[in-house]
């Protein structure tokens, strides 16, 4: 019977070894960055950053991460349901009757991966960042602390939407109905609920960037609640998905 630690090193080896999965780590790390280095210029060469009402030039670095998580959503589907679009789930479980062991395995490798990827990914753009407004003599307002929160925030919301896709990955078995479900509730579902303006700060994709919001939006979470409302809800959509693999058939 296969353990968690073995289920664990088992999904690690997979990860690392897909040229589609590096490709997709790797694509996060390059749009969080890359894309976070333009905006950013453009904060510094426009009259953007300099408007009174612009708050901190920081938080238009940082836009970069919300594109990033698209490719995190993908990740953390595929990790799921490429077992059973290639057939492999009756192989895997198998070896692993405790069904939720894979499914804890692939939650612990994938989260760990994420929060390295996307903590590099925010402390090398916070460097670039800071270093372009100095040159256009624009300055930082944040805090310290405040900048630990951005580079640590962003490392934890890309984990937890990666945890939030692999949940739906697990529930619904298939690659292209978790991706039209996890865009839907992460892109399309946010732009009908303005209408509702009390539903919509709870949302994931709302809940995920008030983490590392600076100036907050009026009426949405403070970024600790946030981190508390996205981590149940990336718990609660796991938990059910791992229901889900122990009582449905393969």
């Amino acid at each position: 019977m296969l353990s968690l630690k073995h289920a664990v090193l088992m999904e690690w080896t997979k990860l690392v070894s897909l040229r589609s999965y590096r490709w997709l780590m790797s694509l996060t790390a390059l749009v969080t960055v890359a894309f976070g280095t333009v905006f950013t210029l453009l904060a510094a060469t426009t009259d953007l950053a300099g408007r009174a009402d612009a708050g901190d030039p920081l938080e238009m670095s940082f836009v970069s991460t919300g594109l990033a998580r698209l490719a995190v959503l993908v990740l953390g589907a595929l990790l799921i349901t490429s077992e059973f679009s290639s057939r492999q789930a009756s192989t895997t479980f198998a070896a692993a009757p405790r069904r939720w062991q894979v499914l804890a395995g692939k939650a612990t490798v994938l989260a760990g991966a994420l929060f390295a990827i996307g903590t590099v990914a925010a402390g090398s753009l916070l460097i670039i960042a800071r270093l372009l407004f100095a040159q256009y003599h624009i300055p930082v307002l944040t805090s310290t602390g405040t900048q630990f929160r951005l580079v640590f925030g962003t490392g934890f919301q890309l984990a937890l939407c990666g945890l939030m896709a692999l949940g739906l990955g697990a529930l619904i078995r298939s690659s292209a109905g978790t991706l039209v479900t996890t865009l839907t509730l992460f892109l399309l579902l946010p732009t009908v609920s303005f209408a509702m303006e009390h539903i919509q700060p709870y949302l994931p994709s709302a809940t995920a960037s008030s983490i590392t919001s600076i100036d907050s939006l009026p009426g949405h979470l403070s970024p600790l609640t946030a981190c508390a409302a996205t981590l149940a809800w990336a718990g609660a959509i796991l938990a059910v998905g791992a229901l889900s693999l122990e009582k449905r058939d393969i």
